[in-house]
């Protein structure tokens, strides 16, 4: 029996919370936040958040489904992170409703005026993005793959580029339709690998998407024009040095999953490895940084 969790926390953990969700192999799930509402204009309220509570709160809800046998372990470990610092509820939600909670909330996602992400039911045209919101963490969602996807629509061109943590496979695929990028994307995770293949096919750029399963820095080194990852500051920062042997001089790096407070910590790994940040974009408490190699 497939089992709904849903969790409360103080905003401030948000961050904290999904490293330790994602660390127990959940691999999807929705972040509630009241005060997204806010800071959407009307034009732009067609995003994947589903249920958003009603009024403004210093707490968010992150929802998840996994199987029964699963809750109680899930349950002790973010106990004991966020020493009981937490609210967890639990539910019983059956197959059908679980794929129809997917269909019901999930809408098309604007880029920008002429880029969207859909959900596979949705009608799509030939620039648009079609991603299953069923299957794996990163459907445009939350802010920082928002912010990645416009990144990567507003300073990416034709040319190569390394995905990092991809995930769904959404980057890659956007660079890949928006800009004809051949793009090679690396995840740990076999099912966020798995999702990647099954989101490339639907897009049909299984000829510019290559995925790996496994670490990029344990590869030989190949340059790219462009490097894109949406990871956790602290993770960011540990491979800053080997994205800096993987870039092309000149090229551009678009770095996301930093909370507000560590990015000038990240900045200045990123100046010590020879990137000049030309660009800081901040939505809510999270931020994606766009740089170059200089040398």
């Amino acid at each position: 029996m497939t089992k709904e969790v849903i969790i409360t926390i103080k905003k401030e953990d948000e961050e904290k919370a999904l490293y330790h969700i994602l660390d127990l192999n959940v691999s999807a799930m929705e972040v509630r936040d009241a005060d997204l509402a806010s800071s959407f204009t009307e034009d732009e309220k067609k995003w994947d958040y589903i249920d958003l509570p009603k009024n403004s709160s210093d707490t968010i809800e992150i929802l998840f489904y996994v199987e029964e046998d699963e809750v109680e372990s899930i349950r002790d470990h973010l106990k004991n992170v966020f020493h009981g610092d937490i609210s967890i509820q639990s539910g019983d939600v059956n197959k059908e409703d679980y794929e129809n909670n997917w269909k019901e909330h999930f809408k098309p996602i604007s880029i920008s005026s002429t880029r969207r992400v859909l959900p596979p039911w949705e009608k799509a045209n030939d620039g648009d993005i079609i991603i299953d919101p069923g299957l794996a963490f990163g459907t445009g969602n939350h802010e920082t793959t928002l912010l990645c996807l416009r990144a990567i629509d507003q300073h990416v061109g034709p040319g190569n580029l390394l995905d990092v943590g991809t995930g769904s496979g959404i980057l890659s695929i956007a660079a890949a339709k928006m800009h004809g990028c051949q793009c090679d994307a690396y995840d740990l995770d076999p099912a966020a690998i798995a999702s990647a293949k099954s989101n490339v096919d639907r897009n049909h750029v299984s000829d510019k998407v290559n995925l790996y399963l496994g670490d990029f820095t344990k590869e030989d080194i190949k340059t790219y024009d462009y490097i894109v990852a949406n990871i956790y500051a602290e993770v960011l920062m540990d491979m800053m040095e080997h994205f800096a042997e993987r870039m092309d001089m000149g090229g551009t790096i678009i770095l996301s999953g930093i909370v507000r407070g560590k990015e000038e910590k990240v900045i200045h790994c990123m100046a010590k490895n020879g990137f000049m940040v030309y660009k800081v974009d901040r939505e809510n408490q999270w931020v994606c940084i766009r740089g170059m190699l200089h040398g």
